[in-house]
């Protein structure tokens, strides 16, 4: 354990750097070792490791096998990949604003659907949706179409494009969807 900390010791990186490291060489490097030979400057250490300080070790060892004309485009890649994944990318917020459910809802241009339920052949009742047209139009639309079946049957599979007697799993028996 001595040998790993000065290992660790030996190489001037911080661990975010480590870190990014890791993910960009991880997929070539993913076997478990028993014994590992690292060459560092003035000699080899031979250390018994196993598991993720194995991969840290071989990690460290490639990283200082590379000449700094290599390090550059990999530091900088590696940098914008984090930066990318962890959203560092202003701080700016998204496109769409949100919107109160009150003001959504209960619009006459809004429509409504339903889905009649009957759960083992025997009415279970009704769910009534109210598609929110005035706010996403398209998706409300296709939803809609879905639930009439105005659209007939699928080019290519010929079936149904709707959900009328559509059947749904559920734990104790078969939930079945009609349109009236």
């Amino acid at each position: 354990m001595q040998k790993a900390t000065m290992l660790r010791r030996s190489i001037p990186m911080v661990p975010l750097t480590r870190l990014i490291l890791s993910l960009l060489i991880l997929s070539s490097m993913l076997h478990v070792v028993s014994a590992v030979e690292i060459p560092i400057i003035g000699g080899i250490i031979d250390t018994m490791v196993s598991g993720a300080t194995a991969i840290v070790a071989r990690l460290v060892a490639f990283w200082d096998a590379r000449t700094t004309i290599e390090k550059i485009p990999l530091a900088i890649i590696s940098f914008f990949m984090v930066a990318g994944f962890l959203g560092l990318d202003g701080g700016e917020t998204g496109k769409y604003k949100e919107i109160p459910l009150s003001e959504a809802s209960n619009q006459s241009t809004n429509p409504r659907v339903f889905f009649d339920i009957e759960i083992g052949g025997e009415t279970a009742g009704r769910i009534t949706m109210e598609l929110f047209a005035s706010i996403v139009p398209k998706t409300a639309e296709n939803f809609r179409c879905l639930c009439t079946g105005e659209k007939g049957k699928g080019a290519v599979s010929g079936k149904p494009l709707c959900f009328e007697s559509s059947i749904f799993p559920s734990c104790d028996s078969r939930i079945h969807v009609s349109r009236r």
